[in-house]
């Protein structure tokens, strides 16, 4: 399973293009580190435990890379006029994330064209933050400082939790 996950990554890499991968690779994936965490779970030998480990860590850098230069990909090959070809090469979870993030930018569109954008308030966030969800929709994360427009109930939940101040 290694060497499949390592030859898809370099050959994402080496192209600007979307490659083809195996539909079930990231499910591949998660099976494999299942094993690795159950191997090292298992095994009696710190040294036997520490490269388990090691080995999971770099599968697990690897797949994420893979995943989101394949994303990003996809992405920008979207927003220049969805080649179709290129997009078909996407798996399930790629197409996923692909879909919800060409939704949010359709819906800031929206907003932006529409006036809605309104509805944003400018906040100082006065201590970090990893994610607030509001409405089914996962904002941050803020670290303290930072300075955001976001939607109104967004911003009303940080100053509600003491996590922002408006502006």
């Amino acid at each position: 399973m290694y060497s499949e996950l390592r030859d898809a990554w370099r050959l994402e890499r080496s192209s600007f293009k979307l490659q083809r991968i195996p539909p079930d690779l990231y499910d591949k994936v998660r099976s494999y580190l299942r094993e690795l965490r159950s191997r090292r779970l298992s095994e009696g030998s710190p040294i036997a435990v520490e490269l388990l480990r090691a080995e999971e860590e770099v599968v697990r850098q690897l797949a994420v890379d893979l995943f989101e230069l394949r994303v990003l990909k996809a992405l920008y090959a979207a927003l220049e006029g969805g080649r179709r070809e290129e997009l078909g090469c996407l798996v399930e979870e790629e197409r996923r994330v692909l879909d919800e993030l060409l939704g949010a930018l359709e819906r800031w569109r929206r907003r932006l064209v529409e006036g809605e954008a309104e509805g944003l308030e400018l906040v100082l966030v006065v201590r970090d933050v990893l994610r607030v969800e509001v409405d089914g929709v996962a904002y941050g994360p803020f670290k303290e400082g930072d300075v955001a427009y976001l939607p109104s109930k967004v911003a009303s939940r940080l100053v509600d939790e003491g996590a922002a101040v408006r502006l």
